[in-house]
């Protein structure tokens, strides 16, 4: 015999729906803020350097 609890997902709690929705938004949030170090760090390991982006015309207006 197996005992089993019915939960209904989609009647969850308005405050647990909004504590995951901040939650994620704070994960995001982080996620952003680290971009500015990361990606320079990928574009260099890949070759990517200040000279090369340099001679970009197309960034130039």
């Amino acid at each position: 015999m197996t005992d089993a609890i019915d939960v209904d997902i989609n009647q969850s709690d308005p405050d647990s729906r909004k504590t995951r929705i901040i939650a994620a938004g704070g994960i995001l949030g982080a996620l952003a803020a680290s971009t500015c170090c990361i990606v320079p760090l990928i574009l260099f390991s890949l070759g990517v350097s200040g000279v090369w982006i340099g001679n970009l015309t197309a960034l130039e207006p």
